[in-house]
């Protein structure tokens, strides 16, 4: 059996830095019919951003060896608040029903808090990449997200921010971000997309994760219809390899929508540096909160926050944006390198205004 100790504090960060590398290990000396274990045993607490990366874990594993990995968490009254916060996220009933992991522990009865803490999994695949099945997955996640529970917690999830409530002119930046991220999985990857959201009022955030186990960003672009990158001819893009490759990706994929009236992550950069520039100008309470987003693909991992992405919403063109993007992606205190973890995993965190809510 192999077993993969998890760390105190389970976060992206420690899970990309501490725990691919032990997954990593386990996987590639495993021996046919060996089981493998995650062991919570030292695990304090898992960070809203970590929880689609250990479902996902499940799915690399069933994909590599063809055997549900199992989740260990001692029967101990130190692990109730553990036991307690994973139940009320949804992990624990979405390895019952999809068949993640098998939950070697005692289970505790927690309701689930959709309005503060919610998963979601979706799993409809497209056809092919035509805008009539492009249409019908992002339909599919809609549908998903409105009618996951009956008192529509999702719809109070949003509204609790004033900046984030769908009456407002222009409606909902991250929210309908976030459903085009979801449904790009469905079509371009045949993975499921997992998305986790969390209000966290201690921490005065509000946490977006959403990830899939698929190809990765520059796979899906370089099999993209019509895609013509900013950085370079498409004949070179196709040449790049590793974390090159993954870096070239998160920049074209962030420039995708630059100035488009459809929704992608470029549209929520430019919302989180509107949020700065309140900040500064002292029309927001909480100026000692960041906001921050975080990209990883495969290899890669960029993370954008207010202070490091100063001057992005004054480019004009597409080439100036991305030449500036591309200058920011290149530096070592904003892209970090790690072990190979597929997939595509976009983190946003928020802070929210007291004052406003």
């Amino acid at each position: 059996m192999k077993c993969i100790k998890a760390e105190e504090k389970i976060t992206s960060s420690t899970f990309y830095d501490i725990m691919v590398p032990r997954i990593l290990e386990a996987i590639n000396n495993m021996k046919v019919g060996e089981d493998i274990v995650i062991d919570l045993s030292k695990t304090v607490s898992v960070d809203a951003m970590a929880v689609p990366l250990l479902l996902n874990t499940a799915r690399w594993i069933i994909g590599q060896k063809g055997i549900n990995p199992q989740i260990y968490i001692p029967n101990l009254d130190a692990k109730k608040d553990l036991k307690n916060y994973l139940e009320k996220v949804g992990f624990f009933n979405t390895c019952d029903f999809y068949d993640y992991y098998g939950i070697n522990t005692e289970r505790i009865f927690a309701k689930m808090n959709q309005i503060n803490f919610a998963t979601y999994i979706f799993i409809d695949n497209a056809k092919d990449d035509s805008q009539e099945e492009r249409e019908r997955i992002e339909e599919s996640v809609l549908r998903k997200l409105i009618n996951s529970n009956i008192n529509n917690s999702y719809v109070s999830f949003w509204d609790y921010w004033r900046e984030f409530n769908d009456s407002q002119a222009g409606g909902n930046v991250v929210e309908n971000v976030i459903r085009a991220i979801c449904a790009n999985t469905g079509i371009h990857t045949k993975e499921n997309a997992i998305l986790t959201l969390q209000r966290n009022i201690a921490l005065n955030r509000v946490c977006i994760s959403v990830a899939d186990c698929g190809q990765g960003l520059y796979d899906s672009l370089k099999r993209k219809k019509g895609f013509q990158p900013t950085t370079m001819s498409f004949e070179k893009f196709k040449t790049l390899k590793g974390e090159e490759a993954d870096l070239y990706a998160i920049v074209e994929a962030v420039a995708y929508r630059f100035y488009d009236e459809e929704y992608g992550l470029y549209h929520i950069l430019i919302k989180l540096l509107e949020f700065q520039t309140e900040q500064e100008k002292g029309h927001r309470s909480d100026k000692d909160k960041v906001w921050k987003m975080r990209i990883h693909t495969n290899n890669k991992r960029i993370i954008f926050t207010g202070n490091n992405c100063r001057g992005l919403e004054k480019a004009s063109t597409k080439q100036d944006f991305v030449r500036k993007l591309l200058m920011l992606c290149k530096s070592k205190y904003v892209a970090r390198t790690t072990c190979n973890y597929p997939g595509v995993h976009v983190e946003i965190e928020i802070p929210y205004d007291k004052e406003k809510v």
